[in-house]
Protein backbone atom coordinates (compact mmCIF):
# COMPACT_ATOMS: atom_id res chain seq x y z
CA UNK A 1 0.00 0.00 0.00
CA UNK A 2 1.29 3.71 -0.16
CA UNK A 3 2.95 5.98 1.53
CA UNK A 4 1.25 8.39 4.24
CA UNK A 5 2.22 11.23 6.27
CA UNK A 6 3.85 9.03 9.40
CA UNK A 7 5.05 6.29 7.43
CA UNK A 8 4.43 3.50 4.90
CA UNK A 9 1.08 1.97 5.61
CA UNK A 10 0.65 -1.45 7.48
CA UNK A 11 -2.77 -1.57 8.42
CA UNK A 12 -6.37 -0.23 7.37
CA UNK A 13 -9.13 -0.59 9.72
CA UNK A 14 -12.79 1.06 9.48
CA UNK A 15 -15.01 1.29 12.60
CA UNK A 16 -18.17 3.53 12.12
CA UNK A 17 -17.14 6.37 9.96
CA UNK A 18 -13.58 6.67 11.19
CA UNK A 19 -10.66 4.82 9.16
CA UNK A 20 -7.84 4.14 11.31
CA UNK A 21 -4.53 3.68 9.44
CA UNK A 22 -0.92 2.25 11.22
CA UNK A 23 1.95 3.08 9.80
CA UNK A 24 6.07 1.63 9.75
CA UNK A 25 6.81 5.42 12.06
CA UNK A 26 5.10 3.36 14.73
CA UNK A 27 1.97 5.98 14.23
CA UNK A 28 -1.62 5.01 14.63
CA UNK A 29 -3.79 8.23 12.28
CA UNK A 30 -7.52 8.76 12.17
CA UNK A 31 -9.33 10.01 9.52
CA UNK A 32 -12.95 10.81 8.57
CA UNK A 33 -15.34 9.58 6.05
CA UNK A 34 -13.98 12.83 3.83
CA UNK A 35 -10.25 11.66 4.45
CA UNK A 36 -9.67 15.01 6.68
CA UNK A 37 -6.73 13.76 9.41
CA UNK A 38 -8.87 13.92 13.12
CA UNK A 39 -6.01 12.91 15.11
CA UNK A 40 -2.50 10.69 15.26
CA UNK A 41 -0.60 8.99 18.50
CA UNK A 42 2.69 7.54 18.38
CA UNK A 43 3.36 4.27 20.10
CA UNK A 44 6.58 2.72 21.29
CA UNK A 45 6.53 -0.12 18.79
CA UNK A 46 4.84 -0.19 15.23
CA UNK A 47 1.30 -1.66 15.40
CA UNK A 48 0.67 -4.46 13.37
CA UNK A 49 -2.41 -5.45 14.68
CA UNK A 50 -5.95 -3.65 13.74
CA UNK A 51 -7.27 -1.76 16.61
CA UNK A 52 -10.75 -2.73 18.30
CA UNK A 53 -14.02 -1.35 18.89
CA UNK A 54 -14.20 -1.17 22.87
CA UNK A 55 -18.19 0.36 22.88
CA UNK A 56 -18.34 3.88 24.61
CA UNK A 57 -17.04 5.40 21.54
CA UNK A 58 -13.39 4.08 22.33
CA UNK A 59 -10.70 1.76 20.58
CA UNK A 60 -8.24 -1.01 22.38
CA UNK A 61 -4.91 -0.85 20.33
CA UNK A 62 -1.76 -2.78 21.01
CA UNK A 63 1.58 -2.48 19.57
CA UNK A 64 4.31 -4.76 18.71
CA UNK A 65 6.08 -4.71 21.72
CA UNK A 66 3.04 -5.40 24.11
CA UNK A 67 1.60 -1.51 24.75
CA UNK A 68 -1.75 -2.26 25.43
CA UNK A 69 -4.27 1.04 25.19
CA UNK A 70 -7.63 2.38 25.10
CA UNK A 71 -8.19 5.43 23.46
CA UNK A 72 -11.23 7.33 22.66
CA UNK A 73 -11.69 7.26 18.63
CA UNK A 74 -13.45 10.79 18.41
CA UNK A 75 -10.12 12.87 20.14
CA UNK A 76 -7.65 10.26 20.40
CA UNK A 77 -7.15 10.80 24.18
CA UNK A 78 -5.72 8.21 26.03
CA UNK A 79 -7.77 6.57 28.45
CA UNK A 80 -5.66 3.98 30.03
CA UNK A 81 -2.37 2.57 29.03
CA UNK A 82 -0.81 -0.88 29.99
CA UNK A 83 2.88 -2.15 29.25
CA UNK A 84 2.53 -6.28 29.38
CA UNK A 85 5.99 -6.64 28.13
CA UNK A 86 5.25 -9.22 25.84
CA UNK A 87 5.29 -9.40 21.98
CA UNK A 88 1.60 -8.85 20.14
CA UNK A 89 1.01 -9.40 16.37
CA UNK A 90 -2.62 -10.04 16.69
CA UNK A 91 -5.68 -7.88 17.10
CA UNK A 92 -6.72 -7.57 21.03
CA UNK A 93 -10.85 -9.22 21.44
CA UNK A 94 -13.07 -6.89 23.47
CA UNK A 95 -16.37 -8.22 25.23
CA UNK A 96 -17.95 -9.00 28.32
CA UNK A 97 -16.03 -6.59 30.39
CA UNK A 98 -12.81 -8.16 29.36
CA UNK A 99 -9.90 -7.30 26.45
CA UNK A 100 -8.03 -10.48 25.74
CA UNK A 101 -4.80 -10.30 23.72
CA UNK A 102 -2.52 -13.51 22.82
CA UNK A 103 0.96 -13.00 22.45
CA UNK A 104 3.89 -14.84 19.88
CA UNK A 105 4.87 -17.43 22.58
CA UNK A 106 0.68 -18.38 22.93
CA UNK A 107 -0.03 -17.34 25.96
CA UNK A 108 -3.36 -15.88 26.32
CA UNK A 109 -3.93 -12.63 28.84
CA UNK A 110 -7.04 -11.40 30.27
CA UNK A 111 -7.19 -7.54 31.24
CA UNK A 112 -10.32 -5.37 32.65
CA UNK A 113 -11.65 -2.69 29.50
CA UNK A 114 -12.19 -0.78 32.64
CA UNK A 115 -9.13 0.02 33.68
CA UNK A 116 -6.62 -2.58 32.09
CA UNK A 117 -5.71 -4.19 35.37
CA UNK A 118 -5.56 -8.23 34.95
CA UNK A 119 -7.78 -10.66 35.11
CA UNK A 120 -6.42 -13.96 34.12
CA UNK A 121 -4.21 -16.01 31.91
CA UNK A 122 -3.47 -19.28 30.42
CA UNK A 123 -0.76 -20.88 28.34
CA UNK A 124 -1.90 -23.00 25.18
CA UNK A 125 0.62 -24.13 22.73
CA UNK A 126 0.59 -22.44 19.30
CA UNK A 127 -2.30 -20.17 20.17
CA UNK A 128 -2.64 -17.09 17.43
CA UNK A 129 -5.89 -15.34 18.10
CA UNK A 130 -8.83 -14.59 20.33
CA UNK A 131 -12.64 -13.43 20.25
CA UNK A 132 -15.21 -12.67 22.89
CA UNK A 133 -18.55 -13.58 22.71
CA UNK A 134 -21.38 -14.67 24.97
CA UNK A 135 -19.82 -15.67 27.89
CA UNK A 136 -16.82 -17.63 25.44
CA UNK A 137 -13.32 -16.80 24.98
CA UNK A 138 -12.15 -18.79 21.16
CA UNK A 139 -8.88 -19.48 20.71
CA UNK A 140 -7.62 -20.14 17.42
CA UNK A 141 -3.78 -21.91 16.72
CA UNK A 142 -1.82 -21.73 14.17
CA UNK A 143 -1.87 -25.05 13.08
CA UNK A 144 -6.16 -25.39 12.82
CA UNK A 145 -6.69 -25.73 16.81
CA UNK A 146 -9.74 -24.06 18.03
CA UNK A 147 -10.15 -23.51 21.95
CA UNK A 148 -13.23 -22.45 24.07
CA UNK A 149 -12.61 -21.17 27.41
CA UNK A 150 -15.09 -19.42 29.92
CA UNK A 151 -14.85 -15.37 29.66
CA UNK A 152 -14.87 -15.17 33.70
CA UNK A 153 -11.97 -17.31 34.42
CA UNK A 154 -10.10 -18.94 31.57
CA UNK A 155 -11.40 -22.18 32.23
CA UNK A 156 -11.35 -24.35 29.17
CA UNK A 157 -14.70 -25.83 27.74
CA UNK A 158 -14.17 -27.39 24.79
CA UNK A 159 -11.73 -27.93 21.90
CA UNK A 160 -11.41 -29.06 18.19
CA UNK A 161 -9.78 -28.40 15.31
CA UNK A 162 -10.26 -27.48 11.46
CA UNK A 163 -8.12 -27.80 8.71
CA UNK A 164 -5.35 -25.97 7.04
CA UNK A 165 -3.47 -22.52 8.16
CA UNK A 166 -5.45 -20.65 10.51
CA UNK A 167 -6.68 -17.30 9.67
CA UNK A 168 -9.76 -15.73 11.56
CA UNK A 169 -11.77 -16.43 14.40
CA UNK A 170 -15.50 -14.62 15.50
CA UNK A 171 -17.60 -15.30 18.19
CA UNK A 172 -21.38 -14.91 17.25
CA UNK A 173 -24.62 -15.40 18.42
CA UNK A 174 -23.06 -18.36 20.61
CA UNK A 175 -21.44 -19.63 17.59
CA UNK A 176 -17.80 -19.97 17.06
CA UNK A 177 -16.62 -19.66 13.59
CA UNK A 178 -13.24 -19.94 12.52
CA UNK A 179 -11.67 -19.61 8.56
CA UNK A 180 -8.63 -21.07 7.77
CA UNK A 181 -7.02 -21.07 4.06
CA UNK A 182 -9.26 -24.45 3.37
CA UNK A 183 -12.31 -22.81 4.24
CA UNK A 184 -14.63 -21.73 7.26
CA UNK A 185 -16.24 -23.91 10.35
CA UNK A 186 -18.68 -23.27 12.76
CA UNK A 187 -19.40 -24.98 16.35
CA UNK A 188 -22.04 -24.23 18.45
CA UNK A 189 -21.86 -23.28 22.32
CA UNK A 190 -21.62 -26.85 23.01
CA UNK A 191 -18.86 -27.60 20.87
CA UNK A 192 -20.57 -29.13 17.90
CA UNK A 193 -19.86 -28.88 14.34
CA UNK A 194 -22.85 -26.91 13.19
CA UNK A 195 -22.16 -25.75 9.61
CA UNK A 196 -19.20 -25.14 7.20
CA UNK A 197 -18.21 -22.84 4.02
CA UNK A 198 -15.47 -22.94 1.01
CA UNK A 199 -14.62 -19.36 1.86
CA UNK A 200 -11.25 -18.82 3.33
CA UNK A 201 -10.06 -15.54 2.24
CA UNK A 202 -11.78 -12.90 4.85
CA UNK A 203 -14.55 -13.34 7.71
CA UNK A 204 -16.17 -10.36 9.33
CA UNK A 205 -18.89 -9.72 11.81
CA UNK A 206 -21.48 -6.47 11.47
CA UNK A 207 -23.02 -7.60 14.76
CA UNK A 208 -25.67 -9.48 13.55
CA UNK A 209 -24.57 -11.37 10.73
CA UNK A 210 -20.96 -12.46 9.44
CA UNK A 211 -19.75 -12.02 6.27
CA UNK A 212 -17.03 -14.79 4.72
CA UNK A 213 -15.28 -13.88 1.21
CA UNK A 214 -13.68 -16.70 -0.88
CA UNK A 215 -11.81 -15.78 -4.00
CA UNK A 216 -15.04 -15.21 -6.14
CA UNK A 217 -18.00 -14.22 -4.07
CA UNK A 218 -18.99 -12.88 -0.74
CA UNK A 219 -21.19 -14.66 1.50
CA UNK A 220 -24.04 -12.96 4.28
CA UNK A 221 -25.18 -15.35 6.87
CA UNK A 222 -26.51 -15.91 10.34
CA UNK A 223 -24.65 -17.45 12.86
CA UNK A 224 -26.80 -20.72 12.21
CA UNK A 225 -25.10 -20.67 8.91
CA UNK A 226 -28.38 -19.32 6.87
CA UNK A 227 -27.59 -18.11 3.59
CA UNK A 228 -28.87 -14.51 2.97
CA UNK A 229 -27.11 -12.99 0.19
CA UNK A 230 -24.05 -14.06 -2.09
CA UNK A 231 -22.54 -11.86 -4.19
CA UNK A 232 -20.08 -12.43 -7.31
CA UNK A 233 -17.31 -10.29 -6.69
CA UNK A 234 -14.58 -12.03 -9.05
CA UNK A 235 -10.36 -11.97 -8.06
CA UNK A 236 -8.84 -9.76 -6.91
CA UNK A 237 -5.99 -7.82 -9.40
CA UNK A 238 -3.61 -9.77 -10.08
CA UNK A 239 -0.61 -9.64 -7.19
CA UNK A 240 -2.56 -7.21 -4.61
CA UNK A 241 -4.01 -7.85 -1.32
CA UNK A 242 -7.93 -7.70 -0.69
CA UNK A 243 -9.02 -6.31 2.72
CA UNK A 244 -12.45 -7.05 3.41
CA UNK A 245 -14.34 -4.53 5.99
CA UNK A 246 -17.31 -3.89 7.73
CA UNK A 247 -18.35 -0.58 7.53
CA UNK A 248 -21.79 0.77 8.68
CA UNK A 249 -23.08 1.00 4.65
CA UNK A 250 -22.44 -2.26 3.96
CA UNK A 251 -18.84 -3.98 3.14
CA UNK A 252 -15.53 -2.09 1.87
CA UNK A 253 -13.31 -3.97 -0.23
CA UNK A 254 -9.95 -2.44 -0.21
CA UNK A 255 -7.03 -4.12 -2.72
CA UNK A 256 -3.40 -3.03 -1.74
CA UNK A 257 -3.21 -1.49 -5.55
CA UNK A 258 -5.36 1.48 -4.09
CA UNK A 259 -8.43 -0.14 -5.88
CA UNK A 260 -11.76 -0.93 -4.10
CA UNK A 261 -15.27 -1.16 -3.91
CA UNK A 262 -18.26 -1.15 -1.87
CA UNK A 263 -20.79 -3.62 -1.75
CA UNK A 264 -24.49 -2.67 -0.07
Amino acid sequence: MGRLPGGDLLEVTAIGEVTLVTTAERRLLAYDERGARLWSMRFPDVVVASPTPAGDGDIVVVSLDGTLRRIDLATGETVWSVALRTDVSEAPAVGGGLVVIVDRGGAVLARSLADGAERWSTELASAERAAIGDGLVAVQGSTGAVWVLEARDGARRWDSDQLGVSRRIVVLGGTVVAQSDEGTVAWDAAGHRIWSSAASEALVSDGDHLVLAGEQALERRGPDGELFDEVEIGPGPLGATRVVLATQGGIRILHSNTTGVEVR
